[in-house]
């Protein structure tokens, strides 16, 4: 097994803990620790199940949170950023009431897409 598999299999189980301890304990629930770390409720649902295969910047706020050290930085994919610039500069009418629409959208669809 190379390292970073190793590694994100480390970061399931110490993510899990972080997240059973503190809803057991009743430090945070899952709606304050997504809005704590600026993520959905559904995302913390997945840290906490182990549904991640890399480290996204989501998850890399929550294990700054966490005091858990990830290996890894979060680093989007060039390809994937140039291809999203390019959907969003097709799509954009250059106002800022647009661009927060745009923003709006894409969110849910994130959301929706895991």
């Amino acid at each position: 097994m190379n390292k970073s598999k190793r590694n994100i299999e480390e970061l399931r189980i110490e993510v899990h803990k972080f997240i059973t301890s503190g809803l057991a304990n009743k430090i945070f629930t899952q709606q304050s620790l997504s809005i704590d770390i600026s993520v959905n409720q559904a995302t913390i649902s997945r840290y906490n199940n182990g549904q991640f295969y890399k480290v996204t910047c989501g998850l890399e706020r929550l294990c700054k949170y966490a005091n858990i050290e990830t290996h890894e930085e979060c680093t989007p994919d060039p390809e994937g950023s140039e291809i999203l610039n390019q959907a969003i500069n097709e799509a954009w009418d250059g106002t800022a009431g647009h661009a927060r629409k745009l923003a709006r959208a894409i969110k849910v669809i994130g959301a929706i897409s895991h």
